[in-house]
């Protein structure tokens, strides 16, 4: 069975860098995003990809239950 890792804030900074390891770690990632942030998500997704990866990019706000349901 393959390892699927949820990584919140993954269009920047540190949740990019995590998301980006996992991939390299042989992991596929699912990279929630805050549709308020100002940095393309895409660009994880490309990042994750570049290294062999599979990236599903979502928006996600874990402080609204609508969002995470």
């Amino acid at each position: 069975m393959k390892k699927v890792a949820l990584v919140t804030g993954a269009a920047s900074g540190i949740g990019q860098a995590v998301a980006v390891e996992y991939a390299r770690r042989g992991t596929a990632v699912v990279g929630g995003y805050l549709p308020s942030d100002p940095h393309d998500p895409h660009e994880t997704e490309t990042q994750v990809r570049d290294v062999g990866g599979e990236c599903l990019i979502v928006p996600l706000d874990v402080t609204q239950t609508e969002s995470v349901n």
